[in-house]
């Protein structure tokens, strides 16, 4: 473990730790070394990784996610996001599509908690669920609320970098792909339910895989 790997970890658990620290050496009157800080923040981090998914669906690792079936199903993120209690918080994810043109692959955040691992993220499962995802290969936005609304541009490439960010005080979700901003997806996102990250993934002639690359939360 190296302690120049602190750059990658989430504004809020740097603060969380170093508030700690700050508190625990104003109490016992002592100084704690920057490097034994870092340490412990590393070891505090939690960072997203794919938690449960459907039967058609595979972990090479807790991050990349492989599909060889044509049959939709739905990969769920280990993060809970609380939109309330995290309301300053802007969460942001970074995807790398594989045979991105192979089947279908929605990214979203979803409320069913596991619900839809045999199914894809549109699928109704309850009354009071939400949900919100983008169509990359179609350019389009589905939620409980609009279904295959035009949204962003058409993206056919082999592979493809998906940036989502979910931006909790402005209660706005918005998607980036190969760096280029498809604008807002959604606007005023329902937080009075909690959301974790869904994919749904089916494949075509070829498997097709999914790796987070990134993941950061930061404070605004």
């Amino acid at each position: 473990m190296s302690v120049k790997n602190v750059k990658y970890v989430d504004e809020m658990t740097k603060y969380i730790v170093l508030g700690f620290f700050h508190e625990l050496q104003k109490a016992l009157d002592l100084i704690v070394p920057d490097d034994v800080i870092n340490i412990c923040i590393l070891y505090f981090f939690v960072s997203e990784y794919f938690a449960k998914c459907g039967p058609f669906l595979s972990l090479k690792t807790d991050s990349v996610l492989i599909c060889c079936s044509a049959v939709w199903n739905t990969a769920y993120g280990s993060i809970i996001i609380d939109g309330e209690k995290a309301f300053n918080s802007i969460y942001k994810w970074t995807f790398e599509i594989n045979n991105h043109c192979e089947g279908g692959t929605l990214i979203g955040i979803d409320s069913s908690e596991f619900l839809k691992i045999n199914s894809d993220i549109t699928a109704k499962k309850c009354v009071s669920e939400c949900y919100y995802a983008f169509f990359p290969k179609r350019g389009r936005r589905f939620s409980h609320q609009i279904m295959a609304d035009e949204y962003g541009n058409v993206c056919y490439g082999n592979c493809v970098n998906v940036v989502m960010e979910l931006n909790c005080k402005k209660k706005k979700l918005k998607y980036f792909v190969d760096g280029k901003f498809q604008g807002v997806a959604f606007r005023n996102i329902d937080f009075t339910t909690k959301y974790r990250l869904a994919i749904s993934v089916s494949a075509g002639q070829r498997c097709k895989s999914v790796q987070i690359l990134d993941f950061q939360v930061k404070i605004k």
